[in-house]
Parts: structure tokens; C-alpha cells; sequence
């Protein structure tokens, strides 16, 4: 009797024993169900999400997606070696890619860059002072007229045009021609004083004969006529900076302005370059926005 007791305890024992790992495995299984249903749910938002992204991105996300699946699958030790192969080549991209921008920066550039990098964290938060002081008095310097051109007083004599920050950028960039037509606008309305338009790059000197100068484009070098303009010496003049940044050159042309009487208060700069701005309010000229200097010359945004 005792021993069909023991029989019966064991088997209710081993039951039970059964029944719970029936029951963890069955938790388990929804557990992994639950799992699988939320990875298939985050893997559909991943795709939405891809397919919204222009054609370049959207073949990098794919990869980068189908290689986080890879992972997935592998061992732990071999998700480690992976990843750690994977962190070692994004890191040699991006070295690649700042080698690459440096080496294509021009020299002056180049050496700001630099010295930027060379700096401690309390001379770059020194760096963002000031630049947030400069930023701040070129906000209160904009100018939203200009001054008088006739002699006499703070008149202006010299109207300079930052080219190819006139020209902006995208599919809507301005062309050569339609900046040189701006500045002819701006002749014929102040006539006087005197208009200079800088380009970066390589190009002719500017020839003044009637109105005329020459400006390269992609079709090659074209003559601008000035139908408004009847005095030679009213004609825009057109620069190129060469091999520099024509910011250094427009610069430089102010600072040798300064010494004579008026100097760089008779002139006035058109450009959204902060930079350029600034260091041009500090020679003591004038100002302007693009926009503003379009509104006023020809009655809207648009050259």
C-alpha cells in the first residue's frame, strides 16, 4: 500500500513537473511571438520611413539595415567582431572624407581650419563669444538705405557687389549676367558713384568701353551692354579674385581706400557674408543685404 503511495506521489510530481515546463514554454513561445510580431511591426516602420527618402539616402539605409539583420543572426562573439570591424571602417570614411575637404579648401581657409582644431575648449567658447559680439553689432550696423552719392558729407563713391554671394545657390543661382545687370541698374540710378562687382575664380580683366564689360559663363566670355548708361566712366566694373577668396580681396581693397579722404565710409558692400560684413563695419564702411540693396535698386527681391 505504501509503495503504490510513493508510485502515486512520484507520478503526480513528474505531472506537475511536466505541466510547468509545458507552461514556461509556452510563455516563452509568446514571449517570442510577441517578439517576432514587434520586430515585424518596427521593420515595416523602418521601410515606410525608407521609401519617404530621396533615392541616395534611401540605398544607404537599406544597407545599413539589411546589416543589422546580419548581425542578428550571428554569435555573440561574432556580433562583437562585426560591429567593432564595422565602428573601425566608418571611422576610416570619415577620416577619408576630412582628408579629402581639407585638401580641397583653399590655403587661408585651410589655415583657419586648423587652427581651429589646435584650440582648447576655452579658446573655442572664447571664439563663440566673440563671434556672438559681432554678430551682434553687425545686426544693429545693417544699413536699409543708401546714402547720399552726391560730394559732400558721408557720401557714397563706391558701391561694391559681392558676386557670388549676389548669385545664391541651388537650381534658382543667379547667373554672371543678371548680377553685372543688377550693378547696372544700380549705375544708372546712382550715377554718382562707382560700381565694382567682384567674382571669385579666374577671369579678364573688366574692359569699360561704352558700358561694356566682359564676363565669363558657361557658354564662354559675353559682352553686358549697358542700354542706360551713356558715360563711360558710369559703367560696372568687373573684378575676378584669381587665385584668392574675393573676401580677402574686397577687403583689401577697402583698407587701401582708408588712408584717403572719406575713405571707406564712402563705400558700400552688398553682401549676406557675415564675415566679409564685419571686417568690412570695422574699416568704417557701409553695409547692406542683398535683398535690401534689390529692393531698393530694382523694386524687388530679384535682380
Amino acid at each position: 500500500m505504501m509503495a503504490m503511495d510513493q508510485k502515486g506521489l512520484r507520478r503526480s510530481a513528474a505531472e506537475k513537473a511536466s505541466a510547468k515546463a509545458a507552461a514556461r514554454s509556452a510563455r516563452e513561445a509568446a514571449k517570442e511571438a510577441a517578439r517576432a510580431e514587434r520586430g515585424a511591426k518596427k521593420r515595416e516602420r523602418q521601410l515606410a520611413r525608407i521609401a519617404s527618402m530621396p533615392a541616395g539616402k534611401r540605398e544607404k539605409a537599406l544597407e545599413r539595415m539589411r546589416a543589422k539583420e546580419e548581425l542578428r543572426g550571428l554569435a555573440p562573439e561574432q556580433r562583437k567582431a562585426a560591429r567593432e570591424e564595422e565602428r573601425a571602417r566608418r571611422s576610416a570614411a570619415r577620416e577619408a572624407r576630412a582628408a579629402a575637404r581639407l585638401a580641397s579648401m583653399p590655403p587661408a581657409k585651410m589655415a583657419k581650419h586648423l587652427l581651429k582644431k589646435a584650440m582648447s575648449k576655452e579658446e573655442r567658447k572664447a571664439m563663440r563669444d566673440e563671434r556672438k559680439r559681432d554678430y551682434a553689432f553687425l545686426a544693429a550696423n545693417w544699413s536699409e538705405s543708401i546714402p547720399p552719392t552726391v560730394p559732400g558729407g558721408c557720401s557714397i563713391t563706391h558701391i561694391i557687389l559681392d558676386g557670388n554671394n549676389l548669385r545664391g545657390g541651388g537650381p534658382s543661382r543667379h547667373s554672371r549676367r543678371e548680377i553685372v545687370q543688377l550693378g547696372q541698374a544700380a549705375a544708372a540710378t546712382y550715377a554718382g558713384a562707382s560700381i565694382v562687382v567682384y567674382f571669385d575664380g579666374r577671369g579678364r580683366s573688366s574692359v569699360e568701353d561704352g558700358g561694356v564689360s566682359n564676363i565669363k559663363s558657361k557658354k564662354g566670355w559675353e559682352h553686358v551692354e549697358d542700354e542706360n548708361v551713356e558715360d563711360a566712366k558710369s559703367s560696372v566694373e568687373v573684378r575676378f579674385s584669381g587665385g584668392r577668396e574675393a573676401d580677402d580681396v574686397i577687403v583689401e581693397w577697402i583698407e587701401r581706400l582708408s588712408p584717403s579722404p572719406g575713405g571707406a565710409e564712402q563705400v558700400l558692400l552688398i553682401t549676406c557674408d557675415r564675415g566679409l560684413a564685419i571686417r568690412a563695419l570695422r574699416l568704417g564702411s557701409h553695409v547692406m543685404k542683398n535683398k535690401v540693396f534689390k529692393e531698393i535698386v530694382v523694386g524687388d527681391a530679384e535682380p
